[in-house]
């Protein structure tokens, strides 16, 4: 550009400008969670890496096509502002519902850039299955105020892990152990609350246990207080 200067030579103005594409590196782009027992959750973590001088800011969109098995897949955190020169960890959960295979292209959606940053997902359920003969049963005829009647029946478990059998409606155990994870805290945003695989016959959770005695311990020192 030059500058007119009355009466003087014109000045010559050089402009130079460098234009930044928001950009973000990812640590994997293909993975495979292998097989997950249905009420397990497999989980992997993802590096994201802003090697730009500008700010990213990132989330996690559903795809137009191809995303039936989305709802399987969920990203902690979805979104977020990654400064200049910094990384972060994001956690990919895999939720499996049925015995089949699951599959989902995972975008990462970066502002102001049209590039597609994607992961490849891959993952296969298992649901545990119990193997029951006869399928129905027929109890006799009994008299009031007799001993009853019973018939046998017999439990297969076709499973290659041992499976612990219990009747919901009957078993008190069991409905204890319901009502302390229903006011457990520490549910995320799916509804799920992570914890250790427990085996057939293993003892509840010791956490769950300790955070409601304390829950108990604590509204009587308040009924004590106000009493």
């Amino acid at each position: 550009m030059l500058l007119d200067v009355k009466n003087g030579a014109p000045i010559a103005l050089v402009f130079r400008a460098h234009v930044t594409v928001p950009d973000v590196h990812l640590s994997l782009g293909d993975f495979d969670f292998g097989l997950v027992q249905v009420g397990h959750q497999g989980q992997v973590t993802l590096q994201l890496h802003n090697r730009n001088v500008v700010t990213a800011d990132w989330s996690i969109k559903a795809p137009l096509e191809g995303a039936e098995d989305w709802g399987f897949f969920s990203v902690e955190p979805p979104f977020a502002k990654l400064e200049p020169r910094k990384k972060q960890n994001v956690t990919i959960k895999f939720t499996p519902s049925a015995s089949r295979g699951y599959s989902l292209k995972l975008p990462f959606k970066v502002n102001n850039n049209v590039k597609p940053f994607v992961v490849s997902l891959r993952g296969s359920g298992k649901a545990l299955k119990l193997e029951l003969s006869p399928h129905s049963l027929a109890l006799p005829a009994v008299v009031p105020h007799s001993f009853g009647s019973h018939v046998r029946f017999a439990l297969t478990n076709p499973n290659d892990v041992a499976v612990e059998v219990y009747c919901v409606q009957l078993d008190k155990e069991y409905l204890r152990e319901e009502a302390l994870l229903k006011d457990a805290s520490g549910y995320g945003v799916d509804g799920c609350l992570p914890l250790p695989p427990r085996g057939a016959g293993v003892a509840f959770w010791n956490s769950i246990v300790e955070e409601a005695d304390e829950r108990a311990e604590h509204a009587a020192a308040e009924a004590a207080t106000a009493a």
